[in-house]
């Protein structure tokens, strides 16, 4: 049963951090980087660890949620176009809390469900699936990689979201972009120091050169 009559889906993908981060840092050359680079770097490395931050608090938002007695099992797909529009656009999220809240807290009595939410960069992408436990495949194929699960189903221990884990994976992220963000600012002041001592040659080089034409 769907909640809404929108039909596109979006499903949450989590972005691979520590990759990206080795991505971005292997061809960097601290005598050849720029200082318009290295900022721009240094820029983009303080934008995923706010997005870390970011989806720590929203998360903590849903956990916030009561469930209806009859929503057995919920999960929350959230695309990233939906975190960045949420992160930019504080009143985005409000709505998108409320429609969550409104869709977890509502009765689906008399059947017992599993209900399936999906956030995307607009309200036109919200979506919301349900199904009665008895026949819910579809929910747990559909939430299996969800931002956010809660389940009363003791025979799918398996599939839930770990919260200490998933915590514990954000915080190792955020160690891992702040000892980039470190390495970054030593390759600036690498690079400073080495510009410093090209132009310390520099000079010795012309002054010789002045003395050799005495």
């Amino acid at each position: 049963m769907s909640l809404s009559v929108q039909e596109k889906s979006t499903v949450s993908n989590l972005n691979t951090y520590s990759n990206n981060k080795k991505e971005n840092t292997t061809s960097v050359n601290p005598t050849n980087v720029s200082k318009n680079e290295q900022v721009s770097q240094t820029t983009k490395l303080t934008s995923e660890e706010n997005m870390i931050l970011f989806k720590k608090e929203f998360y903590q938002d849903l956990e916030k949620i009561q469930r209806h007695g009859s929503v057995k099992n919920a999960a929350i797909n959230i695309s990233d176009k939906a975190f960045e529009k949420m992160q930019k656009d504080p009143e985005y999220k409000e709505k998108i809390l409320s429609l969550l809240q409104r869709d977890l807290s509502s009765s689906y009595a008399p059947r017992d469900t599993s209900v399936l939410l999906t956030v995307g960069e607009s309200l036109s992408q919200y979506r919301g699936d349900s199904w009665p436990t008895s026949n819910d495949s579809e929910f747990w194929g559909r939430s299996k990689n969800s931002f956010f699960m809660k389940t009363d189903d003791k025979n799918n221990d398996d599939r839930k979201l770990n919260k200490e884990a998933y915590f514990k994976r954000l915080e190792e992220q955020q160690f891992l972009a702040q000892q980039i963000f470190e390495q970054q600012n030593k390759l600036q002041e690498l690079a400073k120091a080495k510009n410093q001592e090209d132009i310390l040659f520099s000079k010795a080089t012309q002054k010789y050169t002045e003395m050799q034409n005495l």
